[in-house]
């Protein structure tokens, strides 16, 4: 088994999950969308048993793990739904401050990433009433993510690119969701930010490939 033969498998069945949560009954949505995340979890779970080593010991297999949690309890509490994704970039900054020393750099992308999604979210800030407070940190902790991810294609060489990548497109994805959560319904938004949040999971476990 390698990367190429797990794609030939897992990536139709993601495709799948993807279009079927839009047009099944709302009430069963939450099964393929756990799904679609569920095959990323077991896509690095994969990589891990294949090199020898214990999922259960790897940081970013339990960042994916609580993703996946977090696209449970989002559809039941925002707030429980964005500590659980909290959590999960957490363990994806602690995992890519383990693969180099942490860079200058990286706090200037994270600056510069803060400041960007106030900009984006201008409109937004005044209706979110409390859950600003929530708001701010969750985006300090998904831009302190890129910014740690930012720098290692880098610092600790170009295999890190995909997980670069994945954790951008996880920040573009939420940038998304803001915006539908505070802003008018738009199915295409839906359907673009489920795109980049399975592109996003999906990177980032085919990067311990």
């Amino acid at each position: 088994m390698n990367l190429l033969i797990w794609n030939i498998i897992a990536l139709p069945v993601l495709g799948a999950v993807y279009a079927v949560q839009f047009i099944i009954p709302r009430k069963f949505y939450l099964i393929p969308k756990c799904a679609g995340s569920y095959i990323c979890v077991c896509t690095a779970a994969l990589a891990l048993v294949l090199e020898g080593k214990n999922p259960l010991t790897n940081l970013v297999f339990w960042g994916l793990i609580f993703c996946m949690a977090g696209d449970f309890f989002i559809e039941l509490n925002l707030i429980a739904g964005g500590i659980s994704f909290g959590a999960g970039h957490i363990l994806l900054i602690l995992w890519a401050l383990g693969q180099a020393p942490l860079h200058p750099a990286s706090l200037v992308v994270w600056i510069a990433g803060l400041i960007l999604m106030v900009l984006v979210f201008k409109k937004e800030i005044p209706l979110m009433g409390k859950l600003f407070i929530p708001f701010i940190i969750y985006a300090a902790v998904l831009t302190g993510d890129f910014a740690a991810a930012a720098v290692l294609p880098f610092t600790a060489g170009i295999g890190f690119l995909p997980f670069a990548a994945g954790i951008l497109s996880f920040q573009i994805s939420d940038m998304i969701l803001g915006k539908k959560q505070f802003g008018k319904p738009d199915t295409f938004k839906q359907k673009l930010l489920m795109f980049l949040y399975y592109l996003a999971l999906y990177l980032i476990a085919a990067s311990l490939w």
